[in-house]
């Protein structure tokens, strides 16, 4: 699971086969973040993939890291974003020893807590690393009830450099597991090498939109709301860890 492979053809297959708009989702959420806390002065993007967020909204903002468990993932993030910190770290359990004015964990990255035990211990370290009036956003995955199982879908990404195909089946491995088995055609148009094919298996838990409140009710965080995200009736959730009382 996202390995070199994946980590090589993930940005062409979601910018420009899923038309996937970084720039502008980050631009949204810098308004919105700073809508919920006035100086916002850093932003910690947990779950950064090959850090094409970070790169849009570090332009917003006076700091900005990430984190990444993926070594392939990670290494591409890096590349990109050569003078920002990319951490190697489990969303289960990382620590930073500091805290950020925002927190992100977007592109629906919090389904890898297959669990509902893993989903508060996600989000309790989100919240840990979230200063006093900082903001947490959580893209959730698929609820249960908006699972399709047992599907095919396809999808076709072609650039100058390369034309992907990816086929994917959605199955359910229980009432809260969602599976993804996907398998990938990559033509590379700048080389007579052959077209690869590889394939790797995604499995993510179906919380519900109760269950993630109560997770980040659980975690300490308030004034929980819901706002759109990158795809019609998937919206994003967003708390906030509240002032320390005055004593």
């Amino acid at each position: 699971m996202y390995d070199p492979d994946l980590a090589e053809i993930y940005d062409d297959l979601y910018q420009h086969g899923m038309g996937k708009d970084y720039g502008a989702e980050a631009g949204e959420l810098a308004a919105l973040l700073r809508a919920h806390h006035a100086r916002i002065g850093d932003v910690l993007d947990v779950g950064c993939g090959t850090g094409l967020h970070l790169a849009a909204i570090r332009h917003q903002f006076p700091h900005v890291e990430g984190v990444e468990p993926a070594a392939a993932m990670r290494a591409a993030a890096q590349t990109r974003l050569p003078d920002v910190l990319i951490h190697d770290g489990d969303m289960t359990s990382f620590d930073l020893s500091r805290t950020f004015s925002a927190v992100l964990c977007l592109f629906s990255t919090i389904g890898y807590a297959t669990t509902e035990d893993r989903l508060h211990t996600t989000v309790v370290r989100l919240a840990a690393h979230t200063e006093p009036g900082g903001v947490v956003v959580i893209e959730p995955w698929f609820t249960p009830e908006q699972w399709r199982d047992n599907r095919v879908s396809h999808t076709i990404a072609a650039t100058d450099a390369r034309t992907i195909i990816r086929m994917t089946r959605s199955t359910r491995d229980t009432e809260a597991l969602s599976r993804m088995d996907m398998h990938y055609l990559v033509a590379d148009h700048r080389t007579a090498d052959p077209i690869r094919h590889f394939h790797d298996t995604h499995v993510m838990g179906l919380s519900t939109e109760e269950q993630y409140q109560q997770a980040m009710t659980a975690a300490g965080l308030t004034r929980i709301t819901t706002f759109a995200g990158w795809q019609p009736g998937r919206p994003r959730l967003l708390g906030i860890r509240p002032q320390a009382e005055s004593r």
